[in-house]
């Protein structure tokens, strides 16, 4: 019994021993199989957990679970997404070696998920704060305002032939006036950029700024430009200087009676305004001579009397009587004129009492007739001469016993006898 057993034992061993070596190679299938599906679920966990940690901010998690799923990403597409996360997470950290090195690989694929002007944007941003020399020829050949832009705020230097690229582009107006600004110390180069630029858009600060800059550099046609569309007291001024310097006098004046009610016009456009006048051989409005002069001076006086007269205003008198303390000799020589022309009253002749050629002009109001206003010009004046002349004026209004006794103060016997001689 117990044999059989043995038997049965032995054969039963040796059953088991076949059907052992089945379970083991079946156990190393499933065990291969389990480990195969285990990497390839962890694998998928670290692009889903890179994903998440970049969308809440834990760049470090982010960037560790997409490397390690590059390390056997299988699946083309996730692998390009997790190359585009991890440049966007350099660049944001300034790691600008790594960040280029992901961009390189990304660049140019057509993915909807891509934002690829922000591609190009941000590999201007690496380049500038890496290689000048890469930044600018990238720039020439993928010229954009968005990129142009940003070299402008870099420290990469501003080349002549990036001055001509960016004048000849379709560029922003306002990233090209933006360049004109940084070049404002060569105005050359700014001067390119400007003249290939246009103003409608741009904001009255910044069209300002460029109308000054050319005009004080002599470049005159951006200055008009900007004039088109922009005005104020300091710009129409230097208009108005710039039309006169040109010798166009007929412009300057249609120019300043157009502009002088709207803005405050430089007491040098006012001098301007009389000379155009002048050379036109017009009359000018005599206030314009008060705004010419700052100081009331002698060239202010000479210049208002010269006006007043020539105007044949009624204001003449009054400016003589006021002005004539201050500039008595000038008034004295032009008052054959004033009398000529009759611009005086008695105060004025009171006042030329004090000219030296006041017997000069004794006899000129003889000559007319104006008897009591050589008395009064003369009423201080004991000379022999003045008393000769004041003989003649009793003599001539018929009072001849007056016309004596002024005689007889005359102590040059001669002068006296003639006189007489022509009076009887």
């Amino acid at each position: 019994m117990s044999d059989l057993q043995n038997a049965d034992g032995a054969s039963q061993l040796k059953e088991n021993k076949t059907s052992g070596g089945s379970a083991v190679r079946m156990f190393k299938i499933i065990t291969f199989l389990l480990v195969f599906t285990s990497m390839l679920y962890a694998n998928a966990q670290n692009y889903l957990i890179g994903l998440n940690a970049y969308k809440d901010g834990f760049d470090n998690i982010a960037e560790e679970n997409l490397k390690t799923y590059l390390e056997n990403a299988k699946d083309k597409k996730k692998a390009r997404f997790a190359k585009y996360i991890l440049y966007k997470i350099n660049l944001q950290n300034n790691n600008y070696g790594k960040a280029y090195g992901y961009l390189e690989q990304i660049e140019g694929i057509k993915d909807k998920r891509f934002d690829l002007t922000q591609i190009k944007i941000d590999k201007m941003k690496i380049l500038l704060n890496t290689d000048c020399s890469k930044a600018f020829d990238y720039l020439l050949n993928t010229i954009s305002g968005s990129i142009a832009s940003l070299y402008l705020k870099s420290q990469c230097p501003i080349s002549d032939k990036l001055v001509y690229r960016i004048s000849e582009s379709n560029v922003p107006d306002k990233i090209k006036a933006a360049y004109t600004i940084k070049l404002d110390n060569k105005p050359r180069l700014a001067y390119q950029i400007a003249k290939n630029t246009s103003f409608e858009q741009l904001d009255e600060n910044t069209i300002k700024y460029l109308g000054l800059l050319f005009y004080k550099n002599g470049r005159y046609d951006i200055f008009w430009k900007a004039y088109k569309y922009y005005k104020d007291d300091r710009f129409v001024n230097l208009a108005l200087k710039r039309v006169f310097e040109a010798d166009d006098y007929k412009g300057f004046i249609k120019s300043f009676l157009y502009n002088e009610p709207k803005y405050k016009i430089s007491s040098e456009n006012y001098c301007r305004a009389v000379r155009s006048r002048m050379e036109l051989g017009q009359d000018y409005d005599c206030g314009w001579i008060d705004k010419c002069y700052n100081k009331k001076d002698k060239e202010y006086i000479q210049a208002k009397f010269s006006c007043l007269l020539r105007n044949k205003s009624s204001e003449t008198t009054a400016f003589i009587n006021n002005n004539f303390e201050k500039e008595k000799g000038f008034f004295c020589k032009q008052a054959a004129t004033i009398i000529s022309e009759g611009y005086y009253n008695f105060d004025t002749i009171s006042r030329f009492r004090s000219c030296e050629n006041k017997l000069k002009l004794a006899e000129l109001l003889l000559s007319r007739k104006k008897t009591g206003e050589v008395l009064n010009l003369l009423r201080n004046d004991n000379s022999d001469k003045s008393l000769y002349i004041k003989t003649k004026v009793h003599i001539l209004a018929g009072d001849l016993k007056k016309a004596k006794q002024t005689a007889e103060k005359i102590k040059d016997q001669k002068l006296k006898n003639s006189l007489f001689k022509n009076n009887n």
